[in-house]
């Protein structure tokens, strides 16, 4: 068995797709792989003890359901998390900037950027209209 992290391939307003933006973001910065390198711990946690509940619900008479399910909804949320709270480290100069692709001139941030964090942003890096954040998935594939 292998945990899949990636994204579920969902179109932008420009076109790209979040596939093809999460393999320019993960060969640039490696998100993915220092989410799963700083979370290791957590990940190997959920992942038990979803594996726990479900082997108890199948013991008490449940139908069999994946083993899994409860585990990788946890890690979703754990890197959305993650990419909130710049868990990469890395700050970004259109996080600086405040560049949205949430508004119509993704460039013009007059009058449309909101007060800077501790870590000198407007927002966070790698979340520019959230759907890369939100399209993140975490499976077991055999």
């Amino acid at each position: 068995m292998k945990l899949q992290l990636g994204v579920l391939d969902q179109t932008y307003r420009t076109g790209e797709s979040t596939g093809t933006v999460a393999k320019i973001l993960e060969g640039r910065y490696g998100i993915m792989a220092i989410f799963a390198a700083q979370q290791s711990t957590q990940i190997a946690n959920s992942l038990a003890v979803s594996l726990a509940d479900a082997t108890e619900a199948i013991m008490s008479g449940a139908p069999m359901a994946n083993p899994y399910a409860e585990g990788t909804d946890q890690i979703q949320e754990a890197f959305r998390k993650f990419l909130d709270m710049n868990g990469t480290g890395i700050i970004t100069q259109a996080s600086k900037q405040g560049v949205s692709g949430r508004f119509k001139d993704k460039n013009n941030t007059e009058g449309k950027r909101g007060p800077m964090n501790d870590l000198g942003q407007v927002r966070p890096s790698f979340i520019d209209t959230g759907l890369y954040q939100n399209s993140f998935r975490a499976w077991i594939e055999e």
